[in-house]
């Protein structure tokens, strides 16, 4: 029985286009030269073997040829012997050697009337990282090898602060900044990682201008994506920088310069930098002499974190409290006064930075403390000055930043007050839910107020954060002290509004980022949005929901949008939107009481509480569980 497709269309699963008329073959073969051959027992070789047998047949040939030039010289010295391209020489007859392979595996066998392809041997050792490489095995990696003929050798090396010290102090010894002097495709016998395919990859044309572990970048790359961040992502948290300039900022800080570059990637090469960029900023902790550029660096990195598969695991609090406790020591919350808190900086390059770039530096501090506190429901841990409000109508203050900070501002001092936090005679008790109706509307006119006065006009950006900071307001309502079964007679009137006004500004909110391009936008967005559902899934749980059908379709809207920016199946986001399918239906068990101590975001660990007893409630049966909060494991629910 004939096959249905030639042994090397079965070989790369791809499709065949022989037909019976056409008797020189498919289009594949002929585009290689090859022989159409149709086996039904022919079977499939893995890429692996083939791999080693090019890798085999490689050694054997070169080690042919060497021999065959040897016996040519000491036979005949005036005989021409072939030439061998050395490491110095161009890079790209290694593509030569790469149809050979092909040919290898396919199948072919050279003869006397189809010569075998001339084989380059400008083959280097590969490195001994690779993306599967862990965090240890990258802090051992081995000192740049790159030829200078063909680089700059400054470029890979950590540019200096001082005298005898790196830009990571005195005691910084590992070498992060490699030289990708490996071949790709070949296994080097010093590697026992398994190495890519060659077949089908593009020789590079380029040596790599900054590397970093197993990653290089040429300077087309690097520019291209510091072009991105600043035209697309800076604007997020736009805080002053002395300079724009890779080489610049690279010179003064390494951190921050690969920091931008992963912002600015793609998922593949951000997931690969992860491992390097979290190595470098433990060790930023124990430098003799800190820099604002690691504070933006810290900054950046609680705006667009790297996927994490827990809630617990999400270092973005800590990388905030860093910040600015840095912040703190480089005197960012006194820029105007002409002094240092450590006499150590008396003679640094901080000292000459810019007001500007300080203030915008330290608000940016305030911001992401306050956007930090706000999501994990806590207290922040960084108090409120006269110069930080003051610092709200600076004229160097990029107006956006302004606004966020006015916005967060109010939500943490009405999120404070509201929970009973403040130690003001306002604050409502924990059962007087009618004072806590009175305070949110009243906070609710604040609002409008704040808008009217300091928003107008909002971009996407500042609407969206607006629209955000309200919803948190109004969920403060809908803590589980409220009875979920009163009829709508016997529910205060004001309860019933401040639902209306949860629903109307959660549906926005939604609606609002259903068309942006999640994954490029600041992670306080995609939370956005997810709480904004867990708001309507909470009302849906309600007998007020006025239109149930518009909160389910909103929902479903946040699971769609969520889940393209999801890198795993085990991902925090996957997982939120897993819950977010079942968690409007779910029964409370009430095997614990209600979570209420998590300011605005109490809502939301209510609604985990409530998943996790009835994830574990067949275990427990009716036995009371203990929460606490700082402690429990969320992981027994996939967060």
């Amino acid at each position: 029985m004939r096959a249905k497709a030639c042994t090397t269309c079965r070989q790369w699963k791809a499709r065949c286009d022989a037909t019976v008329g056409m008797p020189e073959g498919c289009s594949r073969c002929r585009s290689l030269k090859l022989t159409c051959v149709f086996d039904a027992s022919f079977k499939r070789t893995s890429k692996n073997k083939c791999l080693q047998q090019m890798s085999s047949e490689i050694q054997q040939l070169r080690q042919a040829l060497i021999e065959s030039n040897r016996n040519a010289s000491s036979s005949s010295p005036s005989t021409a012997t072939p030439r061998i391209c050395m490491d110095d020489e161009s890079p790209n007859s290694f593509s030569a050697g790469w149809q050979s392979g092909i040919a290898a595996a396919s199948g072919s066998i050279p003869t006397a009337d189809q010569p075998a392809a001339p084989i380059a041997t400008d083959i280097r050792p590969a490195s001994p990282t690779s993306a599967r490489a862990s965090p240890q095995g990258i802090l051992q990696l081995q000192p740049s090898t790159l030829d200078p003929a063909h680089s700059d050798a400054s470029s890979n090396q950590i540019a200096p602060n001082g005298a005898g010290e790196t830009a990571f102090g005195a005691d910084w010894s590992r070498q992060l900044f490699v030289a990708a002097n490996d071949t790709p495709g070949l296994a080097s016998s010093g590697s026992s990682l398994p190495q890519p395919s060659p077949i089908g990859r593009r020789v590079p044309s380029s040596t790599p201008y900054r590397i970093l572990g197993d990653v290089g970048l040429t300077r087309g790359q690097v520019d291209e994506q510091f072009r991105t961040y600043f035209a697309h992502y800076h604007q997020y948290l736009p805080f002053k920088m002395e300079s724009n300039s890779p080489e610049e900022i690279y010179a003064r800080s390494p951190l921050l310069f690969w920091v931008i570059i992963t912002i600015a990637s793609t998922r593949k090469l951000r997931s690969r930098l992860a491992p390097m960029i979290k190595a470098i900023v433990g060790d930023t902790m124990y430098v003799r002499r800190h820099s604002i550029d690691s504070v933006q660096a810290l900054l950046l990195l609680c705006m667009w974190p790297f996927p994490t598969v827990s809630m617990n695991e999400d270092p973005s609090h800590i990388y905030s409290g860093i910040a600015t406790q840095i912040a703190l020591q480089l005197g960012l919350h006194c820029h105007s006064q002409a002094h240092s808190h450590l006499t150590i900086f008396q003679n640094s390059n901080q000292m000459k930075l810019d007001d500007e770039i300080k203030m915008t530096a330290w608000m940016a501090c305030f911001l992401v403390n306050q956007m930090q506190s706000n999501m994990l429901g806590v207290p922040p841990t960084l108090l409120v000055d006269s110069n930080i409000i003051n610092n709200f109508s600076h004229p160097a203050l990029d107006p956006t930043l302004s606004k966020m900070c006015r916005i967060y501002h109010l939500l943490i001092q009405c999120s404070l007050a509201i929970s009973g936090y403040s130690t003001s005679t306002a604050a409502s008790a924990p059962g007087d839910t009618n004072s806590r109706f009175k305070m949110i509307m009243a906070y609710g006119a604040e609002f409008a107020a704040l808008q009217v006065a300091h928003l107008d006009p909002m971009d996407e950006n500042i609407k969206i954060i607006f629209l955000s900071a309200r919803v948190q307001l109004w969920s403060l309502a809908l803590i589980d002290d409220v009875p979920l079964t009163l009829s709508p007679s016997a529910t205060p009137s004001p309860y019933l509004e401040i639902v209306k006004y949860a629903e109307r500004d959660a549906c926005d909110l939604i609606e609002q980022c259903y068309g942006l391009n999640l994954s490029i936008t600041p992670v306080y967005i995609r939370r956005a949005m997810s709480y904004c559902a867990f708001v309507l899934a909470r009302i849906l749980r309600s007998q007020h929901a006025s239109q149930c059908e518009v909160l389910e379709d909103n929902i479903e809207k946040v699971r769609q949008a969520l889940i393209t920016t999801s890198d795993t199946r085990g991902d925090i986001i996957y997982k939120a939107c897993e819950l977010l399918q079942d968690i409007p239906y779910m029964q409370d068990k009430h095997l614990s009481p209600p979570i209420t101590s998590r300011m605005a975001a109490s809502v939301l660990y209510d609604l985990l509480r409530i998943a996790s007893e009835n994830k574990l409630g067949s275990q427990l049966g009716q036995r009371t569980l203990a929460f606490d909060l700082d402690g429990f494991d969320w992981n027994i629910l996939g967060m």
